[in-house]
């Protein structure tokens, strides 16, 4: 729910989308956050402003790529974020990668992602290599 609260536009214009992104369990508010994070820290880094429910937003459109969710529902999500939220440039992947691999909840150096399984739930600890989402950037 907290991620409600920090993206950059009303609650109540983002809540519907992300009711059907978002069931009640916590995890499922992990979608987003592997790449989102990663983002949010190479911008803090670079000394360029960012809010968190921006970088977690991309973090949202690229990891929904990586998701075994039809090609219309990654465009839904893709469009109804660049659509309703002035998102930043997502850095590359190269870029990004010494966060990404340093995220929380990675185990045994194994990077982990929470990827949808449909618009409103999530397949939790799913493993992915840096050369496996390099596709997707």
């Amino acid at each position: 729910i907290s991620t409600i609260l920090v993206i950059p536009i009303s609650p109540t214009m983002f809540a519907p989308f992300l009711y059907k992104f978002v069931t009640n369990d916590l995890r499922d508010v992990w979608a987003g956050h592997t790449i989102g994070h990663a983002i949010e820290s190479y911008y803090l880094e670079e000394g360029q402003d960012i809010l968190h429910g921006e970088a977690i937003a991309l973090g949202m459109i690229l990891e929904s790529k990586m998701s075994e969710i039809s090609e219309s529902e990654k465009q839904l999500i893709e469009n109804y974020i660049t659509k309703n939220l002035n998102i930043p440039k997502t850095p590359s992947l190269t870029v990004l990668e010494k966060w990404i691999i340093q995220d929380k909840k990675n185990n045994d150096g194994k990077i982990q992602f929470s990827l949808l399984e449909n618009l409103g739930s999530c397949s939790y600890n799913q493993t992915k290599q840096i050369k496996d989402i390099n596709e997707y950037f």
